[in-house]
Formats: structure tokens, C-alpha cells, sequence
């Protein structure tokens, strides 16, 4: 199984989000799957919403 969860904020959101990936990645079980990527840019001409 497989799961993803996103996580999106500015200002203090941001720093919630770097306490749950450090509380993820103590997890022995859980550490070698949890990691951090960053959005592609939609290609040129996409709709859609804005990025920050």
C-alpha cells in the first residue's frame, strides 16, 4: 500500500510540516519510505491554481 500525504502553508504551517517529517522519520518502521519532494511545475500554458 501505498499513501501520500501533502502538506501545504506558509509561516507557522511550515514549521508543523518539519515537525511531523521528524516525528515520521523516528519510526524505525517508517523512516526508509518517508521523504520530501517538491512539486513539479506545471508545464506552460497548464490551468490550474497558482503556486506560491
Amino acid at each position: 500500500m501505498r499513501a501520500t500525504l501533502a502538506v501545504a502553508g506558509d509561516g507557522d504551517e511550515a514549521g508543523a510540516s518539519d515537525d511531523l517529517y521528524q516525528w515520521l522519520r523516528q519510526d524505525p518502521d517508517l523512516r526508509v519510505f518517508v521523504r520530501r519532494e517538491v512539486p513539479a511545475a506545471p508545464p506552460d500554458g497548464a490551468m490550474g491554481a497558482l503556486g506560491s
